[in-house]
């Protein structure tokens, strides 16, 4: 980890967190099924992204996905600043002749042409098992509360079934 050589980088695409994290590249390419894009950017102090399944081809992956785990296997950015996964989304999405499995019927719309006024954020404090850190649940309520300034509608909402949720990513995996 570049902060602390105590702590891990967080994931199987954890070298590329660490690399990136230390400044050693502005960004990279991780892959992710249960969060291997998302803890290392988490844990590296930087961005990540997990495209929805299909946005981005998987050709170079080994062993390629296919049939239902394209749903869940991912590749996508890892980047210093978060305004740099877009572009590199925009570069990376769509089909490339190889992979059969990425779709050209998936929408990737500019963020800057989202009305927020019409965008309803459902803010989950936890699944109702697993305790969220009070630092964490302070960040996601301050993002919140950002977007409710900009004009989104805001609640919260706890989801008994969301108790369930790993027992259902783990069988559907």
């Amino acid at each position: 980890n570049p902060y602390d050589a105590g702590r891990i980088v967080g994931g199987s695409s954890g070298g590329e967190g660490a690399i990136i994290g230390s400044g050693a590249s502005p960004f990279g390419l991780g892959s992710d099924i249960g969060g291997s894009i998302r803890m290392p950017a988490f844990f590296n102090g930087v961005f990540g992204h997990k495209p929805s399944g299909g946005l981005v081809p998987g050709t170079g992956q080994y062993p390629l996905a296919t049939g239902p785990a394209l749903r869940y296997l991912s590749t996508g950015p890892i980047a210093r600043r978060a305004e740099d996964l877009w572009p590199l989304l925009s570069i990376l999405a769509g089909p490339d002749g190889e992979d059969g499995g990425c779709r050209d019927d998936l929408p990737l719309g500019d963020p800057d042409t989202v009305d927020l006024s019409k965008l309803r954020v459902v803010s989950v404090p936890d699944n109702g098992v697993t305790p969220v850190s009070a630092d964490l649940r302070d960040a996601q309520d301050r993002a919140a509360a950002a977007l409710g300034a900009l004009g989104a509608r805001v609640e919260e909402a706890r989801l008994q079934r969301l108790k369930h949720s790993l027992d259902i990513w783990a069988a559907a995996l």
